[in-house]
């Protein structure tokens, strides 16, 4: 598990009201009269725009060394064009244009990966600390890419046709550096998602019934889960199943890289108490083979991985 930095850093500016002066008028002879008040038109005033141009930077990833800070930073104006309409579709995403950049902790150097902004999202160094692996919107979809460090260069990763980055995936190296993992979508679940999202919004009539084993959004969203853990070989651009599709929830792969293993979402009708989701945990090993059932139900439960993610400690009720 790579080294982290805490919580994000943020650059902001304080608020303060503009001083109103009044201004008096006397002339020699003349009783005082009092002029209008104003309000001086200072250059140092905050102004929406200003808001607008607040910088917020966020640690992404810290090399194993130490050496390598991965750092992305964007103003707030770069998330124009988000359609909040479409919160609660499975298939949506809110890409918004970064700036990526490499800082060596050493001497403080930054160097950017890219010339401009780019939507990108889960930057993750590989276990030498020579190449960044993130995602980066492309079309509709995310897609994984690929930063050599020394050679300075980006190659893009393209998966199989059907199959693309789950909108909700995480990014992970494996131990020995050459795989990356993450979950996948198929084509036809898009479509089911995308269509059953788009019937609950904009028909005329849409009626949910307790009578369903689950409401209707809350079955929508835990299509999400619907998906496969892959590993992408960077040498070959061969891809293969670590899990096939099921509803996954969170997953573990071990420090080692020779096992995984994962939530598997079982909850049978809508918890109106708590609208939690019953898990499962297995877990399997990454070159094939049965899956094992850990727990057949986790509910009650708080599980906490080691960092070598063959170990857990967990407290029940």
């Amino acid at each position: 598990m790579h080294a982290r930095l805490g919580a994000s850093l943020f650059f902001a500016a304080a608020l303060t009201a503009a001083p109103r002066v009044e201004v008096v008028a006397q002339n020699a002879g003349a009783p005082s009269t009092r002029g209008a008040t104003a309000t001086p038109t200072s250059s140092a005033a905050f102004t929406m725009n200003d808001a607008l141009e607040i910088t917020s930077a966020t640690v992404a990833d810290l090399s194993d060394d130490g050496r390598w800070l991965a750092l992305t930073s964007s103003v707030r104006r770069d998330a124009y064009g988000q359609d909040y309409r479409r919160d609660g579709d499975p298939t949506y995403v809110h890409p918004v244009p970064v700036r990526l950049l490499v800082i060596d902790t050493k001497s403080g150097a930054a160097h950017p990966v890219f010339a401009d902004k780019r939507p990108v999202r889960l930057a993750r160094w590989s276990p030498d600390g020579d190449r960044l692996a993130m995602l980066v919107f492309s079309g509709d979809v995310y897609e994984p890419a690929v930063w050599d460090r020394k050679a300075d260069r980006v190659v893009n990763v393209h998966l199989p046709a059907g199959r693309y980055v789950a909108e909700n995936s995480d990014l992970r190296w494996t131990a020995d550096g050459k795989s990356l993992v993450f979950t996948v979508h198929t084509a036809e679940w898009r479509k089911k998602a995308r269509d059953t999202f788009t019937n609950m919004t904009t028909g005329p009539v849409f009626v949910q019934s307790s009578v369903d084993p689950f409401l209707a959004w809350d079955d929508v969203r835990r299509m999400g889960n619907v998906r496969s853990i892959v590993a992408f070989d960077l040498q070959t651009n061969a891809m293969r199943d670590l899990v096939p599709e099921t509803m996954v929830g969170q997953y573990t792969l071990a420090k080692d890289g020779a096992a995984l293993a994962y939530d598997v979402d079982i909850q049978k009708k809508t918890d109106y108490d708590s609208f939690n989701s019953e898990m499962s945990l297995r877990t399997r090993s990454t070159t094939g083979g049965a899956e094992r059932v850990v727990f057949a139900t986790t509910k009650g439960m708080q599980l906490q991985w080691a960092d070598d993610g063959r170990h857990y400690a967990y407290s029940k009720e």
